[in-house]
Parts: structure tokens; C-alpha cells; sequence
């Protein structure tokens, strides 16, 4: 069984934000020495004054994390720029962690290193393995495809990549005393421990379908032959589309606009965040568009955002088949676009999805990797995609 407690800190002394966000949670624990620890910081933090802090209250235990695009708990998302812990103490789960770098000069090699450097550690299977990585510096696909492949098929993988607060400038990863960039942190989960997860985006496809008719990796290239912007030239006409690009707002119209592959036997489109406009009308995403996929422009709505978070938080329940001991939320920075004020409506739709009152962190990102959920509904130990725009739920119990 495993025991969690949150802590929650803000204000503009780094060091004391990290140090009074272990406290909370530590204290909780009554005595008991955390395990291990997932923090998430803001950016706007000296991320090293941050760690520096919670490594104080607890020295010597195992820490993971990552820079955000917002923090959150049960109470919502949190209303100004913060520091979340979450303790975790087992008798029955052994944690090991690893970091690879750098992303920039080989993303799945850094996947599949990160993840040899954790099976180095223990002789045990891994029952889950949760990783950050930097989505600035790399294709996040590949990241996760060496991981995913590394792991092998019998272990859930669920993922975040880390964020900035929209600059797109640097994100960080956490490994104990050390502060990262252009890499990949993963733990791992050994022992009798229950996992269930939930991915749902809500969005709806709009316009004709296209078909992906030269890509490159990330890049997307052509649309039925044309250059990909002119998926967004059609819908948007041409004075519109030129203020775009004149005014450099691209990535973020197109981020309330995404692109949407169809999925084999896929309950929802897979989406793709445009990132840059090239000046031959290239898009670069955020993952791979593989050439020969069908996509199309999609829209989404506040009601759709809140239905799919409560599906995810059900999704996850059903499969983890047991009361949880504590509640992971990873949401698309772009979903907190979309929701404005209405985004704790969000997190109380996953706290009401699985069942009431626990430890639950979170933070929104960049992208996010969790296995689809298919017609036959997503399975623990399913295959994880890259996403985005998404909420992925993940239910320890």
C-alpha cells in the first residue's frame, strides 16, 4: 500500500516556498520518511533555491520533478505561481530514478538510456514508470519511444513535458540535488502497487479531412499535397492569415486550433500542437505526423474540456479497481487556456470522477504521453502515445 501527503507553497522567497511546501507534506506523514518525492515548481522560481529548499526538510530521499505551466491540487489549479510536493511512503514500493541528456543530440537514445539506467538500479520488474521531459530541444515521439520500447509492454508509462509558462524559452527537470534542461527524468514504481489511467481530450474535428502527404519527423510539410499552412489559409482566409504571420502569433492561434490524426480503432483523433510556422509553409509540432494519416483541424469547448476530464477520472478508476490512495493530473496548458476562470471546474470533475477526497498533484504542460483510449477502453500496460491538449489522470491505489 502506498501512503501520500501534498504540500502547497507560495510566495517570493524560493528557497522558503520549497522549504515550507515539503514541510506540509512531510508533517502530514506523521513520522514516517517519505520514499520519495515528486515536486513541481513554477518557472518563474530559481529552480535551485526551490530544490535546495525541499532537500533541507528531506535529505537523503529520492526526488523528481519538473518545471510547469501551472500548478495544481485538489483545491484547482492554483491561483498564483507556487512550489507542490507529494510525499510518498510504501513498505511494499521500491523507487528508482534516472536522468538522461542531452535530448537535442539523440532523443530515443536518451529515452532508452534513461530507462537502462533505472533497470541498473533493481533487479525487480517495474509495475509504472513516470517520466518529464524537455519539449523544446526535441520530438517528443521519440523520447517516448524509447522509453516506451526499453520498458517493454507490460509496464503502464505515463508522461508530462515540462513547462515555462508559455515562453518557450527553457523548462527544467528535477533529479535530487540537480536541476536539468534538454533532458528526461523517469521513476520507477517496483512492488505491489494498483495503477489505473485515464486520457481524454474532447475535442472536435471541424472541416474536410486532409491527408499528410510529406512529413519529417515533427515537421509537417504538405497536406494533400499542399503546403501544410494551408489548412489554416482555408479556414481562416488570407487577412487573417497574414496578421499571423506578421504579428509571430502562430503557435498561439494554433494552439486553440490543433491538427487531429485519426487513430485506428481510436475513440478520439491523437492531437498535434503546432509550434512554428516556416516561411515555406512547413509546421513544425510538438511530435510526429507520420506521412499518409488523415488529419484535421480541431475545435474545442469548455463543456467538452470538463465531459472528457470527468471521463479520464473514470476511465482510470474503473481500471485501477480500487479506492485511490492518490490522484495524478497532468492537463495540457492549453485546456487552461481554453477554460479561463472555469478550469477548477476541470480538477473537480476528476475529484468527483474518482471518488472523493485524497492527495492529488499536478501540473499543466507541454505534452502528454499516456496510453489512447480505444474502443475497447485504454488497459494498464497499453501501448503510451505522445499527446497533446489533453488530461491524463493517473489513479494509485
Amino acid at each position: 500500500m502506498i501512503k501520500t501527503a501534498v504540500g502547497l507553497s507560495h510566495g517570493d522567497d524560493a528557497y522558503a516556498v520549497g522549504v515550507n511546501a515539503c514541510q506540509s507534506a512531510v508533517t502530514q506523514l506523521g513520522g514516517e520518511k517519505p520514499g520519495m518525492i515528486l515536486a513541481f515548481a513554477s518557472v518563474r522560481y530559481d529552480q535551485e533555491k526551490v530544490l535546495a529548499g525541499i532537500l533541507s526538510v528531506a535529505p537523503n530521499v529520492l526526488i523528481v520533478g519538473s518545471s510547469t505551466s501551472g500548478e495544481i491540487t485538489s483545491a484547482g489549479p492554483t491561483t498564483r505561481y507556487s512550489v507542490v510536493v507529494m510525499a510518498f511512503v510504501s513498505s511494499d514500493v521500491k523507487f528508482f530514478a534516472a536522468i538522461s541528456e542531452p535530448l537535442s543530440k539523440g532523443a530515443y537514445e536518451a529515452g532508452k538510456s534513461v530507462i537502462d539506467s533505472i533497470k541498473k538500479q533493481t533487479t525487480e520488474p517495474l509495475s509504472f514508470l513516470m517520466y518529464f521531459s524537455d519539449p523544446l530541444t526535441s520530438n517528443g515521439s521519440e523520447v517516448l519511444r524509447g522509453v516506451t520500447e526499453t520498458v517493454g509492454r507490460d509496464v503502464s508509462v505515463v508522461g508530462a513535458s515540462s513547462g515555462d509558462e508559455y515562453q518557450f524559452k527553457k523548462t527544467y527537470q528535477y533529479l535530487n540535488n540537480s536541476i536539468h534542461s534538454d533532458s528526461v527524468v523517469a521513476v520507477g514504481f517496483c512492488g505491489q502497487v494498483k495503477i489505473g489511467v485515464g486520457a481524454k481530450h474532447g475535442w472536435i474535428p471541424i472541416g474536410l479531412p486532409l491527408q499528410v502527404t510529406r512529413s519529417e519527423g515533427s515537421t509537417l510539410r504538405e497536406l494533400d499535397g499542399r503546403p501544410a499552412f494551408s489548412v489554416y489559409e482555408d479556414y481562416f482566409g488570407s487577412e487573417l492569415t497574414q496578421q499571423i504571420k506578421s504579428e509571430g502569433t502562430f503557435a498561439s492561434v494554433a494552439s486553440m486550433y490543433p491538427l487531429g490524426i485519426r487513430m485506428s480503432g481510436g475513440v478520439e483523433r491523437l492531437i498535434r500542437n503546432p509550434l512554428r510556422l516556416q516561411e515555406d509553409g512547413s509546421i513544425v509540432c510538438t511530435a510526429e505526423i507520420p506521412e499518409g494519416s488523415e488529419v484535421q483541424l480541431m475545435l474545442g469547448s469548455r463543456e467538452e474540456a470538463i465531459k472528457s476530464a470527468r471521463e479520464a477520472g473514470q476511465a482510470a478508476t474503473e481500471s485501477v479497481g480500487t479506492l485511490p490512495q492518490a490522484v495524478i493530473v497532468f492537463s495540457s496548458i492549453t485546456r487552461k487556456k481554453l477554460l479561463g476562470s472555469y478550469a477548477i471546474d476541470e480538477i473537480n470533475s476528476v475529484i468527483e470522477s474518482t471518488g472523493g477526497t485524497f492527495p492529488l498533484i499536478g501540473f499543466y504542460t507541454y505534452g502528454e504521453q499516456a496510453p489512447i483510449q480505444t474502443l475497447e477502453k485504454s488497459k494498464v500496460g497499453a501501448i503510451s502515445t505522445f499527446q497533446n491538449e489533453t488530461v491524463v489522470v493517473t489513479v494509485i491505489g
